[in-house]
């Protein structure tokens, strides 16, 4: 009877820790971790390396940190953090909210003196240069690195850490608050199936355009594409559209990101289209004696388009 009762408390404990540990974690979407911090690196300033860089992610970044030593120095000697677009080349300076530190100065030093996991949390924001817009939202499509450097006060002396004395190998932890399925929002199909044969949409996804080439003589005046958006996305406008006028989709993420195609028209005269002339008298008999000929006054009068 004892075992019995034994078993059932492990079991029991062993449910609660399962229930906390997941529940301590629902909301973490961890996008980086290197986790060593055994070796000092000697440079005191860390370009962002592509080498040890994050991407298809989304949403904003919530919690960031790395391993730092001030080497004697205190406050007023300030660290700048970066997240870096690689793609777009642009550097998102970490500022705590409310803080009356300047752009770039993301990390104040205390004067510890001593190897510590420096955690920038949930109340600091990146922005880009001179961080008075809005906070970074990552874009899935793109890489992303981090930078870390000396931005005023103190001595040059400060060190970071990680496996290696490779900058790829930094300690790093990076989180954001937002699942990558949660963020798609792209049209995956698009197809006017009213048309015999169907007219499959060509999705260009870098300019964001999607092109159909219609028949000629066709009335697009009133078309409802078959439209197929990314899981748990939406998009509008729906019904109808009137596609001899400019066309706008806007496809929404389940978190609330958005995106915006436009829709290209051209006609296709494979089929259809029937050539004409707007002149035509080919009889070449008679020389004509003049040595230039006014196209104004010879043929105006014969046609009209």
């Amino acid at each position: 009877m004892q075992k019995v009762s034994s078993l059932k408390f492990l079991l029991s404990f062993f449910v609660f820790f399962v229930f906390m540990f997941f529940a301590n974690n629902a909301n973490a979407n961890i996008i980086y971790s290197q986790l060593d911090d055994s070796v000092e690196i000697p440079n005191s300033s860390i370009g962002a390396s592509p080498d040890a860089s994050f991407t298809e992610v989304a949403g904003h970044i919530k919690n960031l940190k790395f391993a730092y030593h001030d080497y004697g120095n205190g406050p007023g000697h300030f660290i700048g953090v970066a997240v870096v677009d690689l793609d777009a080349g642009i550097s998102y300076y970490a500022h705590k909210i409310g803080t009356p530190n300047g752009c770039g100065s993301s990390y104040e030093s205390t004067g510890l003196n001593a190897k510590t996991i420096v955690e920038f949390d949930e109340t600091y924001e990146y922005k880009a240069y001179p961080c008075t817009g809005s906070n970074l939202v990552l874009d899935s499509t793109h890489k992303y690195g981090i930078t870390m450097f000396r931005n005023s006060g103190g001595a040059d002396t400060q060190r970071f850490y990680g496996s290696s004395t490779n900058t790829k190998d930094l300690y790093w932890y990076v989180e954001n608050d937002s699942n990558f399925h949660d963020a798609q929002n792209s049209v995956t199909s698009f197809v006017l199936s009213n048309f015999n044969p169907s007219v499959v949409g060509v999705v260009d996804e870098p300019s964001r355009t999607i092109n159909i080439a219609v028949p000629f003589g066709q009335d697009i005046s009133s078309i409802t594409p078959d439209v197929v958006v990314s899981d748990g996305a939406t998009y509008s406008p729906s019904g109808a559209q009137n596609f001899n006028l400019p066309v706008t989709y806007t496809v929404t993420a389940v978190d609330g990101a958005i995106k915006k195609y436009k829709v290209k028209v051209t006609i296709n005269c494979a089929v259809g289209c029937i050539e004409s002339a707007a002149y035509n008298q080919v009889d070449d008999s008679v020389e004509i004696n003049q040595s230039s000929i006014s196209a104004f006054n010879t043929f105006t009068h014969f046609f009209n388009i």
